[in-house]
């Protein structure tokens, strides 16, 4: 059994490692989002679907009857978060899928896709 350290020193040098790449504009390979998902779970930290919370967000602004332009321009958010969330697996900070949370009336974590209720606990 490795002990902590040694589990940490991995991340790390991984962590390290896809920096680089990401510098490099490389792209991330499907072996090396495997590897990062699975040291995820293990220190349960949370992953986030780009591409899945995009298409949420456009689905929650059809159900709402608003376009994806009213609403980056509402909250006063650059015009490509979305394509950059779907092409470029650009993630948002808090502070905006707050925003876009509050805009739409749901909760981030649905946002997120880690529940399929949309209510806000208030």
């Amino acid at each position: 059994m490795q002990s902590l350290s040694g589990y940490c020193l991995f991340v790390v040098f991984l962590t390290t490692v896809l920096l680089y790449r990401v510098n490099r504009r490389k792209s991330i390979d499907f072996t090396s989002k495997v590897v990062i998902r699975m040291i995820a779970q293990k220190f349960e930290v949370i992953v986030v679907n780009n591409a899945k919370s995009a298409d949420i967000i456009k689905l929650r602004c059809k159900s709402k009857g608003i376009t994806i332009s009213v609403l980056l321009a509402e909250c006063k958010i650059r015009k490509s978060l979305i394509y950059d969330m779907e092409k470029r697996d650009k993630t948002p900070s808090g502070d905006i899928l707050e925003q876009i949370a509050d805009y739409l009336d749901c909760s981030v974590d649905y946002l997120l896709g880690r529940t399929d209720k949309p209510e806000v606990n208030r």
